[in-house]
């Protein structure tokens, strides 16, 4: 969903956040802000208090409570504070936030997610059809989900409608084509699903 804005500074901005569950273990967050000039936005994830979390080797964030383990990772790296909040008005109480900074000049494209264990997120590349490059990050972002290992789910979000060239792109030899596509391999191939956004 987009909307939008306007900045202190007067000027306007358009802002767009798109979420994809692909089941209750997936869970993938689209950003896309537009204003001209340079900015800095910071992406915030507030946790309850009695979740922990801890930073892994591999630069994600590992969430648990009570047995129960997700993963967030993205463009995007976070920071993990200490803040305040109020469950109960007036009863406050410590809770983990991830902040997560960064700057850009006129666009802002970015994509979290968080899965459980053991899903592995990657970005995937897309052809345009009859390109020999892959599309670059502001015409489309793909991820590949592996599932234990094995590529299971390609989700593919385009970020602006198509003027130049084939309307189609291939993601994995696939045809795909529309706002959201996702692929999900099986042993004939792979099924593809478009949704509407």
């Amino acid at each position: 969903m987009a909307y939008a804005g306007k900045l202190s500074s007067g000027g306007s901005y358009l802002a767009g956040r798109k979420v994809v569950v692909i089941d209750p273990d997936i869970w993938l967050f689209f950003q896309d802000i537009r204003c001209d000039g340079t900015h800095t936005v910071r992406e915030y994830y507030h946790l309850d208090s009695q979740v922990e979390a801890r930073r892994l080797e591999g630069g994600e964030i590992e969430l648990s409570h009570s047995g129960t383990t997700l993963m967030l990772d993205g463009k995007m790296k976070f920071e993990i504070g200490d803040g305040v909040l109020s469950k109960r008005y007036n009863e406050l109480e410590s809770h983990g936030i991830l902040t997560g900074t960064s700057q850009w000049k006129n666009r802002f494209l970015s994509w979290t997610s968080v899965t459980a264990n053991p899903v592995q997120v990657r970005e995937a590349e897309v052809f345009q059809y009859h390109m020999e490059t892959p599309a670059d990050g502001e015409t489309v972002t793909a991820l590949d989900l592996f599932v234990s290992g094995e590529l299971t789910w390609t989700v593919i979000v385009f970020h602006q409608e198509t003027y130049q060239g084939g309307k189609v792109f291939y993601c994995h030899g696939v045809p795909v084509y529309g706002k959201t596509v996702i692929l999900k391999k099986s042993q004939g191939g792979w099924e593809r699903t478009r949704l509407r956004t």
